[in-house]
């Protein structure tokens, strides 16, 4: 009887430690996971926010462009006439 409960004992153990080890194990592999996924989105943002910057950059040369473009031509339509002396 005493073999037998000594044998129960530790079973019992060797199944706590092996439950707890698995735990372990699979926190690290999700800590894992989830630090890559967080890397990829972290890249994705990064990207997202060049092109962003870009973009704003071109629209605001765009923006320049266009006012002196209509600048030229109000000088122009001024000289052309309004200038008759």
């Amino acid at each position: 009887m005493e073999l037998s409960l000594a044998i129960a004992i530790v079973g019992c153990i060797i199944g706590v430690l092996s439950f707890f080890y698995g735990r372990r194990d699979k926190s690290v592999k999700d800590s894992a996971e989830a630090q890559y996924k967080m890397g990829q989105i972290d890249a994705k943002l990064e990207t997202i926010s060049k092109q962003i910057e870009n973009l704003s950059q071109k629209l605001d040369n765009f923006d320049r462009e266009i006012d002196l473009r209509i600048e030229k031509a109000i000088e122009s339509h001024i000289r052309e006439y309004h200038t008759h002396s």
